[in-house]
């Protein structure tokens, strides 16, 4: 026979929790505001456009390409070498000791025509050496300060003077224009179609 003693605690406890089950549902909390929809709230105004750097190219200085003229020559008959010099003079858009100084770059190319057509040319970067040809260039300081200074080396170096054949072409970068490329030394135009496309140079 079953203990019916525990019958009215257990009906008590079931009529206590449907009560609470009861009350939970008919009081339910109060609704939370709903948020704010960001993508209907107006459009700040558009900021101003920044300035525009300045030009990279805008203080690169290049010459046009010029026969060979020499100031020097070797005493040896025929001379195996000759120098053209160029000066602040020469060059009045650039103050050549400053522009030493703050580390600007020096390209120099030699134009050699192959044959009477004038598209048939190569164009070289110096120094090299070509055959029995050797060009070298760089600044010097001399007694009337720095120089530019384009040397030929060969077995009769003035045969090569004044002749359309062999021209050169010069130029001259400055440090913040390399700066500007994010360049050094040793990432500067290796050729001259590099150069022209790099600071945008006529041929």
């Amino acid at each position: 026979m079953k203990n019916k003693t525990n019958r009215p605690v257990k009906t008590l406890i079931c009529t206590a929790l449907a009560m609470m089950v009861a009350l939970s549902i008919s009081c339910s909390a109060e609704d939370g505001q709903d948020a704010m929809d960001g993508a209907t709230e107006p459009q700040g105004p558009a900021g101003e456009d920044g300035q525009h750097g300045q030009d990279g190219n805008a203080n690169v200085v290049a010459s046009d390409w010029f026969q060979v003229q020499y100031d020097e020559m070797s005493g040896a008959n025929p001379p195996t070498w000759g120098v053209m010099s160029f000066q602040n003079d020469d060059i009045p858009e650039v103050d050549l000791e400053e522009f030493v100084e703050t580390g600007g770059a020096l390209l120099v190319y030699a134009k050699l025509y192959e044959g009477s057509d004038e598209t048939d040319y190569m164009i070289l970067s110096t120094p090299t050496t070509y055959g029995n040809l050797t060009f070298i260039s760089g600044f010097r300081n001399t007694a009337n300060g720095v120089t530019l200074a384009i040397q030929i080396e060969s077995a009769d170096v003035a045969s090569l003077e004044n002749i359309p054949n062999l021209t050169f072409r010069y130029v001259l970068v400055p440090a913040t224009t390399t700066q500007a490329f994010g360049l050094d030394s040793d990432k500067l135009p290796k050729t001259f179609n590099e150069a022209v496309t790099l600071y945008g140079l006529d041929r």
